[in-house]
């Protein structure tokens, strides 16, 4: 068989994926409407109760400093002067444009007053990119009275600068011809000193040899410097001295060591008594009191000797030598600094003569050099004056305007709220946080609602899934039509049992569940019923002696029962009841006894078990549930097999885990799960297990009859087994 590709596996998890989430929002379908229509309904109440809002544009390219005015030295006051004229950078304008002066301004002149119902105008000034052009957006409830609005923005900073700019272009005329009129003076003044200075100085006068006095200044200049840097060494480290002075102590501590004089007496002493004991040993025995009074006396003096330090340190207080050693290099360095100093100012009066001898040696040249100079620098700036003079009247004359509207404002459009744009992204919003609570709630759910919910709990496997049906609705195959899903479900599950049965033979079999209420006693009748009309001989038997509810499923009696034949009251012949199903016996639970524990885990229900599996190929018991008592753990140790039977949307996964945990402990075998109320018009269902049932309503057998009529044949008509309500 060839595998799938990839690509096909893959599509078919997306397409079970999408599937499990239709399946979750169709479960809690009441939760994601009521929340989708509360989020909607929000949403669509704040949209309508906003005060519509309308916005415009105008946008005007302002001029930049270009920074060109100068005349011949950046530091001259004049190009200050001349830059007054200079505009605003747009940084500048914009803090200008936004300022609540300027704004409140601009509202005072429109006229625009605050009506009720209707949103004030406000003003946003921004900048496009790095482009000198500002854009003046205005947002308000009246669309007219914005353009206004905007309109005015810029007529006033256009006025407010032209004006600026014939202030600054007045000004700085002003400033100019002034300036002008000192240049003039001065220039005819150094023309004046030049042509003085011509006739009275002789041009041909000789030059001074320099040569030799410009030798001696050069030498003399460097031993100056290498002297001042002599001198700035030493007083650095006369600083470094005077700190280390200041951070000396004046007094300090002297220690004075000597032998201990103790000692050699001590050790006198014991070399004494060494000889003393050495000569006693003559006479007397070590153990004697004589040898160990001497012993005795011996190590205290040993003790004694030990404690005596060798040497006897005394300590005593005297002037610190570390201070006078500093303060006798510190008079010497001042000494040399005061000498030094007294040789670089006479060097410096020697280099002071120099210079002067040298001034009064430059030669007539360049003096004159000199005055031609002062003269040419005084008529450039007279020159350029003249020239900015000229552009500035000729600016001021022309009037060219500084800035240009781009494009002018329009009657604001409506940017709040956005009917359709609002409403989708509203009924967005609902879908979101309808689906995502909705997700949630499943999350946070414990109970099994799918067949994908029971994977992470348990290993089991699905045996069959029961339909749920209407509360009119009998809950017995017998009742039902016989090509109702129902009957196809328990068909399903006698198939299972059947397919389990190949490894081992299965005749024993426990139907329970693991809490009241989730249908088991219906499944072991309805499974009954379908075995019994496959052929095989089936006994029933009721082993809730708690609660017991098959009697009431099938209107038997119940006053003869399982119980009464467990205690040996009743003969096991004469408990089981014959039903209208053919091959179908039931053995009821009858009266309720005091200790069903005990009589179930006897050994008189091993022997009637035995006995019923002799008279029947498949015996059914229907037992409590698992969790609130101990019984159907005790006869689920003496089955073949286990069918544990699942309410859908009611039983816990925590039950689930806790049932099967049970059952292990008792080594029972389980079958498998019997997935019970199952709403196969959902979403995840109808993927997994809709697709078979009602299949016998569509197809006909070859004679022409349908196979209704055949399910009919095999559930032997619709004559009913019993009716009742279902535990």
């Amino acid at each position: 068989m060839t595998n799938p590709a990839p690509t096909q596996l893959l599509q078919q998890g997306l397409d079970i994926n999408v599937r499990q989430y239709l399946g979750v929002l169709w479960r809690r379908k009441w939760l994601f409407l009521q929340v989708f229509v509360v989020v909607l309904g929000v949403g669509i109440a704040t949209t309508a109760s906003h005060t519509p809002s309308y916005r415009t544009q105008a946008k005007f390219l302002v001029p930049t400093p270009t920074y060109s005015l100068s005349i011949t030295d950046s530091n001259n006051p004049i190009s200050s002067i001349l830059q007054v004229n200079q505009p605003d950078t747009v940084e500048t304008q914009l803090e200008v444009l936004n300022s609540e002066p300027f704004i409140s301004e601009v509202m005072a002149a429109t006229g625009i007053k605050s009506r009720p119902g209707v949103t004030p105008p406000s003003v946003r000034v921004d900048a496009l990119g790095d482009a000198s052009v500002i854009v003046v957006s205005v947002d308000g409830g009246d669309p007219k009275e914005i353009r206004v609005v905007a309109d005015k923005m810029i007529e006033l900073h256009q006025k407010r600068m032209s004006e600026r700019d014939q202030a600054g272009l007045k000004q700085a005329i002003e400033f100019v011809r002034a300036r002008k009129q000192e240049a003039e003076r001065d220039l005819n003044r150094a023309k004046a000193t030049l042509a003085a200075y011509l006739v009275t100085a002789k041009v041909a006068q000789r030059a001074a040899d320099r040569t030799e006095l410009s030798q001696r200044y050069i030498d003399l200049r460097g031993r100056l410097t290498g002297l001042e840097s002599t001198i700035a060494s030493t007083a650095g480290e006369m600083r470094r001295l005077k700190t280390e002075l200041a951070s000396a102590p004046v007094k300090v501590e002297k220690l004075d060591a000597k032998e201990n004089p103790r000692r050699p007496a001590l050790q006198t002493r014991l070399d004494e008594l060494s000889m003393k004991r050495e000569e006693s040993l003559a006479n007397f025995k070590p153990e004697s009191a004589e040898i160990r009074a001497l012993d005795r006396a011996i190590a205290r003096l040993q003790t004694a000797l030990a404690n005596e330090p060798e040497r006897l340190e005394s300590k005593s207080i005297v002037a610190n030598p570390r201070r006078t050693e500093l303060e006798q290099r510190l008079a010497k360095l001042e000494a040399e600094h005061w000498n030094q100093g007294r040789e670089r100012d006479a060097q410096g009066k020697h280099v002071a003569t120099l210079e002067e001898m040298l001034i009064s040696a430059v030669p007539v040249e360049s003096r004159q050099a000199e005055l031609n100079a002062e003269r040419d620098r005084l008529q450039a700036t007279y020159f350029e004056l003249t020239n900015r003079l000229r552009d500035l009247e000729l600016r001021q004359i022309a009037r060219v305007p500084t800035s240009r509207t781009i494009q002018q404002a329009y009657d604001g459009r409506l940017v709040q709220p956005r009917g359709q744009a609002t409403l989708l992204l509203t009924t967005m919003l609902a879908l979101a946080v309808a689906a995502g609570l909705a997700l949630l709630q499943e999350m946070l759910d414990d109970r099994i609602n799918s067949p994908s919910d029971v994977e992470p709990v348990t290993n089991l496997s699905a045996l069959a899934h029961v339909p749920l049906l209407g509360r009119e609705q009998s809950r017995l195959v017998s009742e039902l039509p016989s090509n109702s899903q129902v009957g196809e479900a328990y068909r399903s599950l006698r198939s299972s049992i059947g397919f389990a049965a190949l490894d081992a033979p299965i005749r024993r079999i426990l139907v329970t569940s693991a809490s009241k209420g989730e249908g088991k006693s219906v499944t072991s009748v309805n499974l009954a019923t379908i075995m019994a009309l496959d052929g095989k001989r089936v006994v029933l038997v009721d082993a809730d002696l708690r609660k017991p509810s098959i009697h009431h499923l099938l209107n038997l009696s119940n006053e003869r029962g399982f119980s009464e034949v467990l205690g040996g009251l009743v003969r096991l012949e004469d408990a089981i009841q014959e039903t209208s199903v053919e091959n179908l016996s039931v053995i009821c639970a009858g009266p309720v006894p005091p200790n069903p524990a005990e009589l179930l885990g006897s050994r008189t229900f091993d022997d009637i078990v035995d006995r019923l599996e002799e008279e029947a190929d498949v015996v059914i018991f229907d037992s409590p549930p698992c969790i609130p008592v101990t019984d159907p753990l005790i006869v689920a140790a003496r089955m073949d097999g286990v069918v544990l039977v699942v309410h859908v949307g009611q039983t816990r996964k925590g039950a689930i885990r806790q049932v099967e945990q049970l059952l292990g402990r008792a080594r029972a075998r389980m079958l498998g799960l019997v997935f019970n109320r199952v709403q196969f018009g959902r979403a995840n269902y109808a993927y997994y297990y809709g697709y078979g049932y009602g299949y016998y309503g569509q197809e006909r057998g070859r004679n022409g009859r349908s196979a209704k009529n055949l399910i009919e044949r095999e559930l032997g008509g619709d004559a009913p087994v019993g009716s009742g309500r279902e535990r």
